[in-house]
Formats: C-alpha cells, sequence, structure tokens
C-alpha cells in the first residue's frame, strides 16, 4: 500500500472516531504490514490500526545491527517473549512453525491475524506462557517494555521491572549454545533491581556478554530515552563489551568485529572491555573519560568532600557554621544553608564546611558551573533527572586549588561584575540625554584602554571574518553596503549549515523528525537555486524547533548531545529570535534596494548603510558570545595520532578563525577519527566534534591555489556553484553535483 493512498483513507474516516494515530507513529512500517486499502479500511473501522499508538517500532538501523550480531548463528528455533507485530522475528528466515511469540494484546493478534504474520503466536500473559513453555530454542529475541511494572514477584525483584523477570524466565527455555537478546532500561546501571538481577545471572550459570546503547527513539518510536540491547549467553561471567549502534555501516561492522574478537576499541563507541562491577552505559563512560581528562588538565590534586568538611543531618545545623547545601538532583543549585529557608531534609546533603579549606563563595560557584556540574554528573545516576546517592559523597573528586587561589578568583568574579554593573548604568545614561555623550565616553576611557576596534573579528570562523573584514577596509559605502548584504547572507547561510549538521548527527532523530521541519511543500525545489530569502527561511524554521526544545527538560538535554555540549551562548546564536527579525528584516532590505533599479545616489547609499549598520549592531554581540567558546577547523592530512595518556584521538588542524587565510595550526583531541577536506566545530573542553555538512566549504581556489572559503548557490546542470564572499580573484567554482546530491536532498526532503 502506497503512503498517499493511506493518507486519502485516514482523511476519509478523519472526525468519525476510527482513528487518531499520534504523531511518533511509524507510518513506512505501517505501509509494509498493510497488503492493500480493504484490509487498511478494515483495521480502522475495527480500531485496531490504533495499536501503533502504544506498541514500539524498532528503527531500520538497529534492525540491521540486530542481524548483524545474530547472522553467524545456526538458528533452528527462535521465541519472542512480548513480540507485538513480529518485527524482530522477521529478521529470522526460517519456517513460520519453528517462530513462536507471545502477544499480549487481542488488537495486536488481531492485526497479526490480518496480516497472515509469519510467526506462530499465542495470546496472553507472557509471564504465565513461558512459564508453560518446554521447548529449547537457539534464539530467544525481545523488544520489552522498558519500565514496565509486572503482576508477579519473581527472583526476589520488585514488581517495577517487568523486563527483568521476563529475562530471567525465558534463560531456561534457551539452548546449550543459545543466545538471547533483550532490551533492558538504565535501571541495569544503577538500580538496586538491576544489581539483584545481574547477581541472579550468575547464579542461574549465565553471564552477560555485551550491552548495547541504541540512540533515543530507536527502539521505542514513543519514548525520547535511550535503551539497551543485551546479550546473554551460559557461561561464567568475564568481561562485559560496551558498544553503541550508530546509524553507520562501517561503524556497525566494526563494532561487531571488536564484540566478536573480545577486544576494546581506541574509539570508545565501537566498544570496551567492562569488569561486570563497572558496567554502565557507553554515555556515562564517555562522560567519565571526558571528566577525568578536564581535571587533569586542571593541574590541581582533586579534594574530596571530607577534604573540606563534614557531613551533617539537617537538625544538627548551627547558624555558627558555614553549612553547603549540595542538592540531592542535579537539576537544582548548590547555595549557602539560611536557617530561614524551608528545606526538605532529602532534598539537601548538608556539608558543614572547613573554611580554611574551601571559601563558601567559591565552593558554591564552582559546583554550579557547568563544570563543576559534570563533574557531579560523572558520579549521579538516573536516565531522566540526575541524582546523587548518598553511598558516593565520600568517593566525589573536585579540582579545587588552594584558599588563596580562591580568593583571587572570587576577586577577579566580583571586579568582573562591577565592570558589568558600570558599564550597564553608562548604557542607561547614554540614552537618558544626548548631552551625558561626553561623560560615558570619559567614563569608558577611565575603565579601558582603547584597542584596536575590530580585534574582535579576529575571534569569528574565517567563512565571517573574511566578509566582515571586505567591508572593513572598504572607505565607499556603495561597496560597504555590498560587503554588509554578504555578510548577513553568509551568516544565514554558515548557520543554517551549523544547524543542518548537529540535527543530523542523531540520524535517527533527523529521519524521524526533522525531516518534518524542512519539508517547504510550497518551494519545493528552492535548493536548486537557493537564495538568500531561502536561507533566512529555514534559518527562521529550524531555529524556532530548536528553541522550542531547548526551553524543554528532555528536549535541551538532546538538543546539548546534538550541537556537541557546546555552551547556552552556542545555541541561543543557533536559534535566536532576533536573528531571524535581522534576517527578515535584511532580506526586505535587498529586495527593495534591489527592485530599485536605476542609478542609486551615494546619500541613497549611506542612508542604506546606515540602517545596515544597525542591524549589524544588534547582531554582533550575539555572534561573538556565540562562537567565543567554539572553534572551527579542518585537518592536516596525514597527521593523527594516538595519544596514550588521555586515550584520544590527537590530529594537527587548521584553525580557521580571524580573517587571515594563512591559518594557525592546533593540536585537536577528539574520541572519533577526523576526515580530511571537511571542516570540524568543537566547543572548548569536549572531544566530540560536530562534522559540517558541505554547504560551506574551505578550499583552494583552482588558479591560484589560495585558501577560500565558498557558499553553496545552485545547481547548474551536471554541476553545482558554489561561491566565495570574500574572495574576489575566483568567485566562483564549480564542482560534480554527485559530490553534493545526497546532501542538497536533505535541505528538502520528498517522500
Amino acid at each position: 500500500m502506497k503512503r498517499d493512498e493511506l493518507y486519502s483513507l485516514i482523511d476519509s474516516y478523519r472526525g468519525r472516531g476510527y482513528l487518531s494515530l499520534s504523531n511518533n507513529t511509524n507510518i513506512d512500517y505501517i505501509l509494509s504490514k498493510i497488503p492493500n486499502k480493504e484490509t487498511a479500511s478494515v483495521m480502522i473501522e475495527k480500531g485496531i490500526i490504533n495499536i501503533f499508538n502504544e506498541i514500539p517500532t524498532i528503527s531500520k538501523t538497529v534492525l540491521n545491527f540486530i542481524s548483524k550480531l545474530i547472522q553467524t548463528k545456526t538458528i533452528n528455533n527462535v521465541l519472542d517473549v512480548w513480540a507485538n507485530t513480529g518485527q524482530l522475528l522477521d529478521l529470522i528466515d526460517i519456517s513460520k512453525d519453528n517462530k513462536k511469540g507471545y502477544i499480549i494484546s487481542n488488537d495486536v493478534f488481531n492485526f497479526n491475524e490480518i496480516t497472515n504474520s509469519n510467526f506462530t503466536q499465542l495470546s496472553g500473559d507472557p509471564q504465565v506462557l513461558i512459564e508453560k513453555e518446554t521447548n529449547l530454542y537457539d534464539v530467544i529475541i525481545s523488544n520489552l517494555p522498558v519500565g514496565a511494572s509486572s503482576q508477579h514477584k519473581k527472583f526476589d525483584l520488585s514488581r517495577t521491572d517487568l523486563g527483568f523477570q521476563l529475562i530471567l524466565q525465558s534463560l531456561k527455555n534457551l539452548n546449550n549454545n543459545g543466545t538471547l537478546i533483550a532490551t533492558v532500561g538504565g535501571s541495569l546501571f544503577f538500580s538496586s533491581n538491576g544489581a539483584k538481577f545481574i547477581k541472579k545471572l550468575t547464579e542461574l550459570d549465565f553471564s552477560i556478554k555485551g550491552i548495547f546503547e541504541t540512540a533515543e527513539g530507536s527502539l521505542n518510536n514513543h519514548s525520547r530515552v535511550s535503551f539497551y540491547l543485551i546479550v546473554i549467553e551460559r557461561g561464567i561471567q568475564e568481561k562485559v563489551f560496551i558498544g553503541e549502534v550508530l546509524d553507520n555501516e562501517l561503524h556497525q561492522i566494526d563494532t561487531l568485529k571488536n564484540y566478536n574478537n573480545t577486544t576494546s576499541d581506541k574509539n570508545l563507541s565501537k566498544g570496551v572491555l567492562c569488569d561486570i562491577e563497572n558496567i554502565n552505559s557507553l554515555s556515562k563512560l564517555k562522560l567519565i573519560k571526558e571528566v577525568d581528562i578536564l581535571v587533569k588538565r586542571t593541574g590541581i590534586k582533586p579534594l574530596k568532600f571530607d577534604d573540606i568538611g563534614v557531613f551533617v543531618n539537617l537538625d544538627d545545623l548551627s547558624s555558627e557554621s558555614v553549612t553547603i547545601c549540595l542538592p540531592t538532583f542535579l537539576n537544582a543549585k548548590a547555595k549557602i544553608f539560611n536557617s530561614e529557608d524551608n528545606l526538605r531534609k532529602n532534598g539537601y546533603y548538608f556539608l558543614k564546611l572547613n573554611i580554611d579549606k574551601a571559601h563558601p563563595t567559591y565552593l558554591i560557584n564552582f559546583l554550579n558551573s557547568e563544570f563543576g556540574k559534570k563533574i557531579l554528573s560523572k558520579y549521579a545516576n538516573g536516565s531522566v533527572i540526575q541524582g546523587i546517592n548518598k553511598s558516593v559523597l565520600k568517593i566525589i573528586e573536585l579540582p579545587i586549588p588552594s584558599i588563596d587561589t580562591q580568593k583571587e578568583i572570587i576577586n577577579l568574579d566580583k571586579n568582573l561584575k562591577d565592570l558589568k554593573t558600570y558599564f550597564n548604568s553608562l548604557n542607561q545614561k547614554l540614552w537618558q540625554n544626548p548631552k551625558y555623550k561626553e561623560e560615558v565616553i570619559k567614563g569608558l576611557n577611565t575603565k579601558i584602554k582603547k584597542t584596536n576596534s575590530i580585534e574582535w573579528l579576529e575571534e569569528l570562523p574565517f567563512p565571517l571574518a573574511s566578509i566582515f573584514w571586505g567591508y572593513h577596509s572598504e572607505v565607499k559605502p556603495n561597496k560597504k553596503v555590498e560587503y554588509l548584504f554578504l555578510f548577513f547572507e553568509g551568516l544565514c547561510e554558515f548557520l543554517d549549515t551549523i544547524l543542518i549538521s548537529g540535527l543530523n548527527s542523531d540520524k535517527l532523530f533527523f529521519e524521524n523528525e526533522v525531516k518534518k521541519w524542512l519539508k517547504n511543500d510550497e518551494h519545493k525545489l528552492w535548493h536548486q537555486k537557493a537564495s538568500f530569502g531561502n536561507w533566512q527561511y529555514l534559518y527562521g524554521t529550524l531555529s524556532k524547533k530548536v528553541r522550542s526544545l531547548f526551553n524543554q527538560k528532555e528536549g535541551k538535554t538532546l538538543i546539548i548531545k546534538l550541537f556537541g555540549s557546546a555552551n547556552d551562548s552556542f545555541i541561543n546564536m543557533l536559534s535566536s529570535a532576533n536573528l531571524t527579525t535581522v534576517f527578515s528584516e535584511v532580506v526586505s532590505l535587498r529586495n527593495s534596494f534591489k527592485g530599485h533599479g536605476g542609478i542609486t545616489s551615494d546619500n541613497k547609499y549611506k542612508e542604506l548603510l546606515s540602517l545596515l549598520e544597525a542591524k549589524f549592531d544588534t547582531v554582533k554581540p550575539i555572534i561573538i558570545d556565540g562562537f567565543s567558546q567554539i572553534d572551527l577547523f579542518t585537518t592536516v592530512p596525514k597527521t593523527m595520532g594516538w595519544d596514550e595518556k588521555e586515550n584520544l584521538f590527537e590530529t594537527t588542524c587548521k584553525l580557521l578563525k580571524g580573517t587571515r587565510s594563512k591559518f594557525n595550526q592546533i593540536e585537536v583531541k577528539t574520541t572519533n577519527v577526523l576526515a580530511s577536506e571537511k571542516m570540524y566545530l568543537l566547543p572548548h573542553n569536549q572531544f566530540k566534534p560536530i562534522e559540517l555538512l558541505p554547504f560551506v566549504q574551505m578550499r583552494e581556489a583552482p588558479k591560484t591555489q589560495q585558501n577560500a572559503c565558498y557558499f553553496y548557490n545552485r545547481i547548474e546542470g551536471n554541476q553545482v556553484r558554489l561561491v566565495s564572499y570574500h574572495y574576489d580573484k575566483e568567485e566562483e567554482v564549480f564542482i560534480d553535483l554527485d559530490n553534493m546530491s545526497s546532501f542538497l536532498n536533505m535541505l528538502n526532503p520528498i517522500d
């Protein structure tokens, strides 16, 4: 059945109470299961199709990975104790009689009957059915309902995790050489139930061979939580292979090669071996590694909380001592105890501070800083809201400098805040009355030394700084206007490139969500001849979506992850409503200016220049702050090495910063291999860069071999035209369309 046929059928039933599919419903999977329009009509009228609002579907990425995982196994029969519509059973090509699935829902059972599922289904409570099961199976494979509660209490486990119970119940039906593959949640790593589950596996002579982290929503399209594939076989527990499932064929092959050979990879994402006592999610292992490196780089010997104070009960606090309130959950802030505060006993841990070792103001600011939060996250538990257990308080290590250094930092912080207050007061005075102008100038000169007015420009990425330098170097108003128009267009396309690149770093999220944002039915082929107006529209669309997610708890975590754990200033730049307004206004100015026709007077250019410079003054602080803690670079070929001390790839790179095309070289340390001829963005103190899609490219101009930045412009026949906004000697180059077509199709996806 085709997509448009299903949509047409849905429209015909809309409002009649038959159909109410959610936005997360996997339409492609429904189409693959329903043979024709008549069958779809029956399902809609019976309400059966609504099962997809509840039951999960698995992404193609994960299904592809599982297929590779089991391809070397001899499988004569298979059982799925939570089969739903049989997605996992469909991966195994054996007869229907040798594939069995338990179905708990009558509607799902009926769906499978109508669609002639290729497995034998049994209806009932899976925990009851597995107790009656007498057959032994080569493979037991299930996408279990993570977080669901059980009506039964088995293996001394609480009823809060049905999945653990079903796995343990199923093991008796596994052949001696059999393999169980199932879905588990993060509670495996941090809950008492998870610890009991692992202990029971050992008692039953089974072991965990591997744990593979999947992308959010890839095992359950209705959830934005990461789940894990766990692989269990008979035998003594040895080291556990911890890996990751990515939407990359070569990555999957390398990961499974490491898994089958029981070896760790230099790239954590491709797998690492862990003792069973230290198993954790791959995300947590990456965080631990990152924090350890950052702490080491401070050069400060870490202190534990016991070195700077003692934890006491709330009832034992006195007004004579200085006490730090450390929140049990990391979404709250640390603060100094105040007897007038109405604090919950279980909401904070109370540290009676030794003020000769730690200054309370310093400690509070450090714990609430991005670095401090990251350190605490290393020791925290929880998949959605992270919390600190009392048991780990004594092992938390903090890089706290000497008390004298702490006091110096506090004074510096105070001076910076005083300066900010002072400059704000000058700004207010400036706009109270024009006669205060000289007084404001005098006030500025007493606080700062006169410096080159464009020093800030050398801190911007080269693709932007090089264009603005053209504006700065010209004296004629018409030339300045030309460069400012080019700057705004280049800035807009550059930010669009960053947005799409970051959003595309989670292939499943891009496929399921971002493609919907990018569809432009009104201008389906805009990307074939992209204009400033098109880029402005794209920025307005994407920035609004990112801003909306960033203002939600779960959404903020996702956005930070997509954009390399960059700081708030960078995310705010990518999602700025002010930039959206400015881009729209500049597009209107440019269109009206171009439509003016005829000869334009100097006065007209001066008037236009004044307007554009005012727009730039709005943009300037946003982009300076946005790019202040992030580097843009390309690799120097054949320079990648391995840092044994920090266990990171180390690559010599060209830092694409400032106005000059002779770039400084830096050593960049990353968790993954960097490709040549690509541009990357890497936030400071992070190790996983954002790979930029080639809508903006650094390349040598064909004739002069000069380093220049080129922006995608349009398709011309079998070629793509790239233009430079700063290098007028070779302002355009052409490359083969084949090299860009897959990326261009991302700009406006077609079903």
